[in-house]
């Protein structure tokens, strides 16, 4: 049996007349975690503690997935960590296939709004130009598995429904908990 309680993801061993716990290990910077288990591999997805707050909602912008081996139960073991520019929308596991839906909301930009020292005419202007100078690392999703942060899809991956449907880049990530990264 396993269960992440706050940081803690704690392995018990339930064969016996009564539940033992048989191991403890703290995963770093996981918030909001939930777990899914795959032979002796855990997979805990959950809010990257450290990750940028969205101005709009307040919360975090970012994901992280901590793959943890449990094959001792008495010595649970983090085998990876991956953190995502964004957050999680939902989590699925059929076998040993992992999904993530993730969300990456709008771009950090210098944006300006109208008020008693901006007119609309020059925040137009001003908003328009923070676009123009901004870059695909602005728009597009990233990971980090450890060595650097990487682009999490191409350009050419990128599609456009055909209908408004919010401003938002929703991108599925499949991977194998038995081998993740």
């Amino acid at each position: 049996v396993v269960r992440l309680r706050g940081r803690e993801l704690m392995v018990y061993d339930a064969t016996g007349s009564s539940v033992v716990q048989r191991g403890t290990i703290h995963l770093p910077r996981l918030e909001d975690g939930e777990i899914l288990l795959s032979g002796s591999k855990v997979v805990a997805v959950g809010t990257d503690a450290v990750s940028p707050r969205d101005d709009q909602t307040g919360e975090r912008r970012g994901a992280r997935v901590i793959t943890v081996s449990i094959a001792k139960p008495s010595e649970p073991k983090i085998e990876s960590t991956v953190t995502y520019s964004s957050r999680v929308i939902s989590a699925r596991q059929h076998g040993t296939a992992v999904r993530l839906v993730l969300a990456a909301g709008l771009p950090t930009l210098d944006f300006v709004t109208p008020g008693a020292k901006v007119t609309e005419r020059q925040a137009l202007v001003t908003n328009r130009r923070a676009v123009r100078e901004s870059t695909i690392k602005d728009w597009l999703p990233s990971y980090d598995a450890g060595a650097q942060s990487k682009q999490l899809l191409k350009c050419t991956n990128v599609a456009v429904p055909p209908d408004a449907a919010g401003l938002d880049t929703v991108s599925v990530v499949g991977f194998s908990a038995t081998a993740p990264g």
